[in-house]
């Protein structure tokens, strides 16, 4: 079975992602990162090529290989044509951490589907194929000639149209919801406890606008344990389980 060949249009590399959607958080690289590993988590379709000796390897990684709170993170390129010059010059660009062992090739290149990050809003809708082929397909109207203004016109009010950059956050499941929201703030819950953390993720979940209903502490501690981020506790030997009655 012949491999589909890799249409350069369908897809968006990471790094010009992360350039975007920094530009979008104001010049912040860290949101900039949580969102888009958020997106990733949630099911946006991603494609990993590597390449080794010249050959190439593709694979498309399921959503649990992006939850690991390391797995992207940004790397800084100096401009050797600047080297001497005082002062930081190059450019940051957002990789993916892979193992040494679970890497399979010398260079990684990864890209988002272009039509996902759209939704995800992680890159401007004009940029998706469709918006291009209409843009293309639309047919240029002639200029309208202006008719002479009268003294007694009024000018009319304009109907507001919506604004189409505005999308409906997707609601997600308390599966899917609890490992992005740690995401989103793993610098911070991640010196808590776990039950600190389960406590401060219900309190979020109650006005979040990706989540239909709340969540509560039992169960969000639950989810968080999967993560495998805290350290079993164990047991008091002071105060071992109280044994039911007969």
């Amino acid at each position: 079975m012949t491999r589909a060949a890799f249409n350069r249009a369908d897809w968006v590399s990471l790094a010009e992602v992360g350039e975007y959607v920094t530009q979008i958080n104001g010049g912040s690289r860290e949101l900039a990162r949580l969102d888009i590993q958020a997106a990733l988590v949630a099911g946006c379709r991603s494609l990993l090529r590597w390449v080794k000796d010249g050959q190439e390897v593709r694979e498309s990684p399921p959503p649990t290989f992006w939850r690991p709170p390391i797995r992207l993170d940004w790397g800084f390129f100096p401009d050797p044509s600047r080297m001497w010059e005082p002062g930081l010059h190059g450019r940051w660009e957002l990789e993916v951490q892979v193992p040494r062992s679970e890497r399979k090739g010398d260079v990684l290149h990864a890209f988002l589907r272009r039509t996902d990050a759209v939704r995800w809003r992680l890159w401007p809708a004009s940029e998706s194929p469709q918006a291009k082929q209409q843009s293309k397909q639309r047919p240029q109207q002639p200029p309208k000639k202006r008719e002479p203004a009268s003294a007694d016109a009024q000018p009319q009010p304009q109907p507001q149209s919506p604004n189409p950059s505005i999308a409906e956050v997707p609601k997600l499941s308390g599966k899917k919801w609890v490992p992005i929201a740690y995401t989103r703030r793993a610098d911070t819950l991640r010196p808590m406890t776990i039950t600190e953390a389960a406590r401060a993720l219900a309190e979020e979940s109650k006005t979040a606008p990706d989540r239909a209903k709340p969540l509560s502490e039992g169960y969000i501690k639950n989810e968080l344990r999967k993560l495998n981020v805290w350290e079993p506790q164990p047991r008091n030997p002071l105060n071992p389980p109280q044994q039911r009655r007969k």
